[in-house]
């Protein structure tokens, strides 16, 4: 197959799947808009368009309800309403924020605290560990046996070695090693 052929290809599946992808992002577009919402984006009304999404979303209107309870479901809160219920939702935010922020400071104080506290510990077990194994090398030093040196080694000079016995007509048939300094002689 020809490179030309093969570059065909690639730029035909390539096509073939920036369609597939734009089709999908019209699909998820017309699932969260709605078909009002995509005429909305096309007509590019970005404050209706933001207004239509908070509307539809399960979380703005149960906020809006909540910030407004006077207003009925059939009536559209007017966009102050819609900033002062975000301004809202954004305090609470930096609320949530710095108490988790604090949490985290105060657990980390008191991790460093503990940290602090073990390194302690165990620099003070290894001093003990090491003044009992000084001790121990001290009476192990004092408990040692005091063995004289040898001078010289002095041989008997009335030694009589053993007479070695009778030879035979005997031959070696096999000779095995099985392990090291042990060897086996098989006698014919």
């Amino acid at each position: 197959m020809s490179l030309d052929v093969l570059l065909a290809d690639q730029h035909n599946s390539h096509v073939q799947l920036v369609k597939k992808e734009t089709d999908l992002q019209m699909m998820n577009a017309v699932k969260e808009l709605g078909p009002g919402g995509v005429e909305l984006l096309k007509g590019g009304n970005i404050k209706d368009l933001t207004r239509h999404i908070l509307l539809q979303s399960d979380s703005a209107r149960k906020l809006l309800a909540e910030t407004f309870p006077a207003s009925s479901a059939g009536t559209q809160p007017k966009a102050s309403s819609l900033r002062a219920a975000g301004a809202e939702s954004l305090r609470r935010q930096r609320k949530v924020d710095q108490a988790v922020q604090q949490k985290v400071a105060q657990e980390t104080e008191a991790l460093r605290k503990q940290i602090r506290e073990e390194a302690a510990q165990r620099r003070q077990l290894q001093d003990e560990l090491r003044a009992r194994r000084a001790a121990e090398n001290d009476h192990r030093q004092q408990a040692s046996v005091r063995v004289r040196s040898c001078t010289r080694f002095e041989t008997n000079p009335d030694f009589q070695p053993k007479p070695l016995p009778p030879s035979t007509k005997r031959a070696v048939l096999r000779v095995d090693s099985l392990c090291t300094g042990l060897t086996y002689f098989e006698m014919g």
